[in-house]
């Protein structure tokens, strides 16, 4: 998660090489970000929420237990689930 908060997505641009072929598409590449012709600017990724993780397990006599260890998960049936 530490990574992504990291990340800087490049600033884009049209491939200044022409395309090949008749009605060929051009590309998008990465370009300096004080370059001109910059479609899309630099910028960092911005998370809208972080996931939070969680573990159940049912233990005999219905007991439940919140993030259990590798044994309580054995006992019983279990569901980890990403909020």
């Amino acid at each position: 998660l530490a990574a992504l908060e990291d990340t800087l997505l490049p600033a884009l641009g049209e491939d200044p090489s022409p395309a090949v072929g008749a009605g060929a598409a051009r590309r998008l590449v990465e370009l300096p970000a004080s370059a001109g012709g910059v479609i899309s600017a630099a910028r960092r990724l911005a998370l809208k929420s972080r996931p939070l993780p969680a573990t159940f397990a049912q233990l005999p006599g219905d007991i439940w237990v919140i993030d259990p260890t590798a044994t309580e998960e054995s006992l019983g049936a279990s569901v980890s689930l990403c909020l």
